[in-house]
């Protein structure tokens, strides 16, 4: 990069310059305090009774929902969306491109990989007032709704504390509306952070064996590479999503920032290995101590992600006993962590490219082959009449379902003895 031309000296791969955020770094000012305004709630606004943990269990759901609360470091957050390239779905790095992967969902929250894509006919036939009480019990008054979405406040008023003594039709309608918030509000929140989009609910309204077909994993990557598009352009100010997953894989892979734990009198200590039957992510779930130099702000992470050196990037962040825990909806028999598809959300479609990061597979990186995102397909849905998307997106869901037949290959970096080929990043 020339310093009195900053940006990418060959735009036939990152053709979107003139509309990424970066460029505003260049061109003017910035403050190195400033942040991107992130929306993730804290914590849940809801009594998690154990009478519809089964329930939790049996969606495939109860594993995220132990990791699914926390604060999330907005400074840092706001540096990676800053180097975040909708053109190849990865963060251009000094060291390399990388990005969160299916690999990454799996291992950090357990959602499951394998399964349908979350992609179904979502007109309706019915209110939306008609649909929450056939399905919740419960019919929201016409102040609460607007459009398709709803208020969370009345949801939790309304199921957020189990009742005793409640029967077993009662006790699934609860765990059904604590899905709802679970999906809608962190798993695929949007910028408004106080409603719900009941299009959601159209999933819920099913029996658990057909919720827990689906996969939630590459689903929630396909919202966060959307996201994460969205925030990358310039004058955005606000990203939506599941910011945990993204916090818990910087955390993971950039030694930078890491928050540490305190073991008393002064006293600091890396996270723990977890126990087995928790997702691996949980290990940053403590009171959580980071190095003070973080508290300069985004300038701070600017500054060390353009000094980023080879040591201070693990490629292969997961020891031995976090895979071994993974169940087999995971993906981790089939290898579809490396599947080259369509990611899919009802009409959102993003593409995964592992072959841009074979590394993060243990296998060498060459020159990738060139790659479209189809910028197309970033679209919204806002103001859309409902559509059958499995219509829409149909050649997109086909090759998710045929994703074994498509997976990235490489050579593994034990037996080449070098991560890179020569004519890579020369």
């Amino acid at each position: 990069m020339d310093p009195a031309a900053p940006g990418p000296l060959d735009p036939s791969v990152l053709m979107m310059q003139a509309s990424h955020r970066s460029s505003v770094l260049w061109d003017v000012q910035v403050s190195d305090t400033e942040t991107i305004y992130t929306r993730h709630p804290d914590s849940a606004p809801w009594a998690i009774d154990a009478r519809i943990v089964p329930y939790l269990q049996l969606a495939r759901f109860h594993d995220f929902h132990l990791i699914a609360y926390g604060r999330v470091d907005r400074a840092l957050l706001t540096a990676l969306v800053e180097r975040w390239r909708q053109e190849t779905h990865t963060f251009h790095l000094p060291i390399s491109e990388a990005t969160v992967t299916l690999l990454d969902v799996a291992v950090l929250t357990r959602l499951p990989i394998e399964g349908h894509a979350v992609c179904i006919d979502a007109r309706q036939f019915e209110s939306w007032q008609d649909k929450v009480h056939r399905v919740l019990g419960v019919r929201p008054p016409a102040e609460v709704t607007k459009g398709s979405s709803l208020r969370v406040t009345w949801l939790a008023q309304n199921f957020s504390q189990l009742p005793e003594g409640a029967d077993d039709a009662t006790v699934e309608r609860y765990a059904r509306a604590y899905l709802l918030y679970l999906i809608g509000v962190v798993l695929f929140s949007d910028k408004t952070g106080n409603r719900v989009q009941l299009l959601y609910l159209t999933l819920l309204d099913a029996p658990w064996e057909v919720i827990s077909g689906y996969s939630w994993g590459s689903a929630a990557l396909a919202y966060l590479y959307r996201r994460l598009c969205e925030a990358s352009q310039k004058n955005v100010k606000e990203i939506a999503g599941p910011l945990i997953i993204l916090q818990l894989w910087a955390w993971e892979y950039v030694l930078i920032g890491q928050p540490i734990r305190s073991v008393g009198r002064g006293a600091f200590a890396p996270p723990l290995l977890p126990p087995p039957h928790v997702p691996y992510g949980s290990r940053w779930s403590f009171e959580r101590r980071t190095r003070t130099h973080t508290g300069s702000g985004v300038g701070f992470y600017r500054d060390q992600l353009d000094l980023l050196r080879a040591d201070q990037f693990l490629w292969d962040p997961y020891p031995a006993e976090a895979y071994a825990a993974l169940p087999q909806h995971s993906g981790i028999l089939s290898g579809a962590w490396r599947a080259s598809v369509p990611l899919i959300c009802f009409d959102m479609v993003e593409v995964h490219l592992p072959e841009r990061v074979l590394r993060q597979f243990g296998m060498v990186q060459g020159v990738p082959p060139p790659c479209d995102t189809e910028a197309e397909l970033h679209h919204s849905r806002k103001g859309q009449d409902p559509k059958n998307w499995l219509e829409v997106n149909w050649r997109h869901v086909a090759r998710w379902e045929h994703r074994l037949d498509l997976l990235a290959q490489g050579a593994p970096i034990e037996a080449a003895g070098a991560p890179t080929t020569a004519d890579y990043m020369p």
